[in-house]
């Protein structure tokens, strides 16, 4: 795996579903799903379900609006160094998913829920406010991360 966190995509590393800690079970695969809509279904860990929206990863994307920015700053900031974020969509669904994923190996997950939900909230108030309301952004804690080939 490279140093390289922010070399992302669909379809690279072999999947395996990430596991969460301290999680209700009713979300036993799922560390912490923010929607800015409410039709968001979460994704479960299967790489070919998902399609790549750009032939760049997400962190070469040009951030005019300063999203990207925000919302890297939002969850890195909370507890954790290495965040790795792509942008790609569930074959079949118009939405795009932001896929922040937390390598269990640099964070034994000690993110509360609740300091998550907030981070997410922000998030979501952000993208709601620039009119984004296509974009689902899903948080995992993962022995694994995708990259765009």
């Amino acid at each position: 795996m490279p140093d390289d966190l922010f070399d992302l995509g669909p379809l690279r590393w072999p999947i395996s579903r990430p596991a969460c800690v301290g999680l209700p079970p009713f979300m036993p695969y799922h560390a912490v799903c923010l929607a800015t809509s409410l039709d968001h279904k979460q994704w479960i860990p299967e790489t070919e379900s998902l399609e790549a929206v750009s032939d760049k990863p997400f962190n070469e994307w040009v951030d005019i609006t300063g999203v990207r920015e925000f919302i890297h700053h939002e969850i890195s900031s909370i507890g954790t160094r290495k965040v790795t974020i792509e942008a790609c969509r569930v074959k079949g669904e118009r939405n795009i998913r932001l896929m922040a994923f937390v390598l269990k190996k640099d964070n034994p997950w000690i993110l509360s829920i609740y300091e998550l939900s907030h981070s997410l909230a922000r998030i979501s108030g952000r993208l709601s406010s620039m009119g984004i309301d296509d974009v689902k952004v899903e948080v995992w804690e993962t022995d694994f991360h995708l990259m765009v080939v």
